[in-house]
């Protein structure tokens, strides 16, 4: 399942994640597509059994991540579709929480904090892609 919602080999994945990469760098190569159709293949029961007990609206979720990245890669953007969708989100949630809090000034301070957090987050991880991207331009 983490292949084909990232588009990247298995073994590449768990590569990453024992070596801490952030690299978003795409190789796609035809072998990659085989090794992913392969374990697609293979798991597909397993995929389908997990992809039954998500929700509608992750599904929805999941497919709009994976038509975006399919329309990023087409047009050659550098554009990280998540991080869009993560801001979004994060707002989302902070205007439901506010909605919900009535006139709480507590609820709504912890909701906005909480937002901004997120926010945080999500700008030190472009500073950290946009840091090692040009460190590698360095190098080269």
């Amino acid at each position: 399942l983490a292949a084909i919602l990232t588009s990247r080999p298995y073994d590449e994945i768990m590569e990453r994640a024992k070596t801490g990469s952030l690299s978003t760098t795409v190789k796609d190569t035809k072998a990659d597509r085989a090794l992913i159709q392969g374990y697609a293949q293979h798991f597909l029961k397993d995929i389908i059994d997990i992809l039954g007990t998500l929700p509608r609206q992750m599904l929805l979720l999941l497919k709009m991540n994976d038509c975006l990245r399919h329309i990023d890669y087409s047009l050659g953007s550098p554009t990280n579709t998540l991080v869009v969708a993560g801001s979004y989100a994060a707002r989302a949630v902070y205007e439901h929480q506010v909605s919900c809090s009535s006139s709480n000034l507590t609820t709504r301070w912890k909701a906005w904090f909480s937002y901004m957090n997120v926010l945080l987050r999500i700008q030190l991880h472009d500073l950290g892609v946009w840091w090692v991207q040009n460190a590698r331009l360095r190098q080269s």
